[in-house]
């Protein structure tokens, strides 16, 4: 199992049958606030709440949870589809030396990951976000952001209470939004608005693989939509049926 393959199967009970590695350990007694771990560093601030960012933790999280001796916030925050399956395709098609790796699975890693982040922590005090919103307005949204996970969900206010523009403006770039496909055709109309729109696809009309990656487009942007109206957070949502895709690359 890696971070792109057999992901829809992890076991958190299986997983938590092997024990922990020393860096596993380490990274528990951390989480867990441990004078086992603070003792190994000098001037350490004990108790000071920690921000863990992973993308596989939106498939291992249930392992990790009983685990750790409290609940943790959840910050959930999302992309369009086609900027992570586009970005995934040129990173893995660098580092590979050119393998192919489809649009397509990027578009059900997508899906796969999003789906299982949600219904993961659906039980936990949980606060919403998009790339979208954030690049749209910085100051506004980091602000509503740092009020829910205090007001609402207990995490403890960070010691300075505003955040400057400079500050912003140092780490938020709007132009590494790379997917500006405004001037398409639309294919799909999935409601108020949020539309689904042609892109360049390496493959031919009509094809097998043309197809596939079609569905698979369509699948992530009824998800992506209803991220985007807010009723993928509803109780009573009902989840999409994932379409399989088989690993592109030969098994490890």
């Amino acid at each position: 199992m890696a971070w792109d393959y057999n992901i829809s199967l992890f076991d958190p009970d299986l997983a938590l049958e092997s024990d922990l590695d020393k860096n596993g350990k380490l990274g528990l007694s951390f989480l867990n606030n441990e004078p086992s771990f603070f003792g190994l560093f000098d001037n350490h601030p004990k108790g000071v709440p920690y921000l863990q960012k992973d993308p596989r933790m939106c498939i291992a999280l249930p392992a990790w949870l009983r685990m750790i001796n409290h609940r943790p916030a959840i910050l959930f925050t999302y992309r369009h589809p086609l900027e992570v399956a586009a970005s995934l395709k040129r990173r893995e098609e660098k580092e590979h030396e050119g393998l192919v790796y489809p649009l397509a699975y990027g578009l059900y890693l997508w899906i796969v990951y999003n789906t299982q982040a949600l219904r993961h922590s659906d039980r936990l005090c949980r606060v919403h976000t998009s790339n979208n919103l954030i690049v749209k307005s910085p100051m506004g949204e980091l602000s509503r952001i740092n009020d829910e996970l205090t007001v609402k969900c207990g995490v403890p206010a960070p010691p300075i209470s505003e955040i400057s523009q400079e500050v912003i403006d140092s780490f938020i770039d709007p132009h590494l939004q790379h997917h500006k496909e405004v001037e398409k055709a639309v294919v799909k109309d999935f409601r108020n608005d949020c539309l689904a729109r042609e892109f360049n696809s390496d493959y031919a009309e009509g094809t097998p693989d043309r197809e596939a990656e079609h569905v698979m487009y369509l699948a992530a942007m009824e998800l992506y939509c209803d991220l985007e109206s807010g009723k993928a957070y509803r109780d009573d949502y009902e989840w999409l049926s994932i379409p399989f895709m088989k690993y592109p690359r030969a098994e490890p």
